[in-house]
This record gives structure tokens, C-alpha cells and sequence, in this order.
């Protein structure tokens, strides 16, 4: 769990007295994901039109589940990119390095932890069974270890619509790549549930919030 105590510490960074001297930026979960759909429609990868208007309109019912979650409250220094390939483990010691900083920001922990399981369940070589199963049991786990190494106990609801935050810049990525497994409808389907499931569950943040010139409330994701 060693990575889990390293990345607990860094999140716990943000109490530090001179924390607010690095200058970190909110957190912005779908940044990376508007980036590449603002790209030629070529360079977004092997969709088409329809696949690419699925995907942007799932991206609005995410941003929209992240609002009304209370999701953009500012408590921790994150990561922001967490994956397996950004953990080091040295053979000489058991404190395990997180590597790749240039992501950092203000935002809820629960982030860097689905972002983290989004990567496994979408990556062939860690995980070949079903992602919307993999995501759940794999969020869990990781939940509680985060909790035991002395974390706050990380926001299931949080965890889901950050997963489809998530698994949207996947989608994107592993069709840039040419990846066919698992394919842009599957990593859709697996959006689709995690946001409706979000939607009825209720979040640890009590604040109210608001996007765009109204209240922010969660909707059902559109089929990609």
C-alpha cells in the first residue's frame, strides 16, 4: 500500500502552512477531455461525427454531475494524471514515488483515485474483464486503503462521476491511439452507469454550487 501512503501524503500537502506560496490552479477534470475535442475531428482519432457528439454530449452531463456533486471544492493537492505508469516503486526502499508532477492542482481527492482506476480498467495489460465490475470492486478496494493509510474516507458518489470524467479522456485517447479494447460504446456504457448511479446517491459535500448562469443538478447521461 505504499503508494497509497505516498499519494495520501501528498494530498494532505494542501494543509500545509505555506501550501498556498506553489500558486496551484482549481482543478479543471475535463480540461484534457475539451482539449481534444476542440482538435480536428481527425486528430480526435478513429470516431466518427456521431461518436464525437456522443462523447461531447456526455462530457456536458459529466460536468453538470461534477456541479451538482459539489465536486469542484478545492481541498487537496492532486495529482491530477494518476495512473499506474506514474507510480515507482524502488526496489530499495518501500516508499513509493509518485513521478510526472506537472498536473498538480486544487481539487477533491477522489479524483487522482478514479482517475487512477479509470487507467487500470481500460488498460489491457492490468485488467481484461468487465470495466463498469472492474470500476466498481477496484474503487472500493482502493477507497478503503486510502481510508486505513489515513486519508478521509473518499466520496462514493464523487468516485463514480469522476470516473466518467475519466474514462471520457480514455475514450479519446485509446481511439487516438487505434485501441480496440475496450471499444468507445463500452467505455460509454460504463459513463452512462456510473453517472446514472451517481445520480441517486447521495455526496459527502453539503455546499451548494453553480455552473454556467444557473443551479447545477445532475442529469442521465446520454448514450455514447
Amino acid at each position: 500500500r505504499s503508494w497509497i501512503d505516498s499519494l495520501v501524503s501528498l494530498h494532505n500537502a494542501g494543509n500545509l502552512p505555506d501550501a498556498g506560496t506553489l500558486g496551484l490552479a482549481p482543478l479543471a477534470p475535463l480540461a484534457k477531455v475539451h482539449k481534444r475535442l476542440d482538435r480536428e475531428p481527425a486528430t480526435a482519432g478513429n470516431l466518427t461525427d456521431e461518436a464525437l457528439n456522443s462523447i461531447r454530449q456526455a462530457a456536458a452531463a459529466t460536468t453538470l454531475a461534477i456541479a451538482a456533486r459539489g465536486a469542484f471544492r478545492s481541498d487537496a493537492i492532486v495529482h491530477g494524471d494518476l495512473h499506474a505508469g506514474q507510480v515507482l516503486l524502488p526496489a530499495d526502499s518501500s516508499n513509493a514515488l509518485i513521478i510526472d508532477l506537472d498536473d498538480l492542482a486544487l481539487g477533491p481527492v477522489e479524483f487522482d483515485l478514479a482517475n487512477f482506476v479509470a487507467n487500470i480498467v481500460t488498460s489491457s495489460g492490468l485488467y481484461t474483464g468487465p470495466a463498469d465490475r472492474g470500476f466498481a470492486v477496484l474503487s472500493a478496494a482502493i477507497s478503503d486503503t486510502y481510508a486505513n493509510a489515513g486519508g478521509r474516507r473518499p466520496d462514493a458518489a464523487l468516485m463514480r462521476v469522476f470516473g466518467a470524467a475519466s474514462l471520457l479522456r480514455r475514450a479519446l485517447k485509446l481511439a487516438a491511439v487505434g485501441r480496440e479494447w475496450p471499444s468507445t460504446p463500452e467505455i460509454c456504457s460504463v459513463i452512462q452507469a456510473l453517472l446514472n448511479a451517481s445520480a441517486h446517491a447521495t455526496a459527502q459535500y453539503p455546499h451548494s454550487t453553480r455552473v454556467a448562469n444557473g443551479s447545477a443538478t445532475a442529469q442521465q447521461a446520454p448514450g455514447c
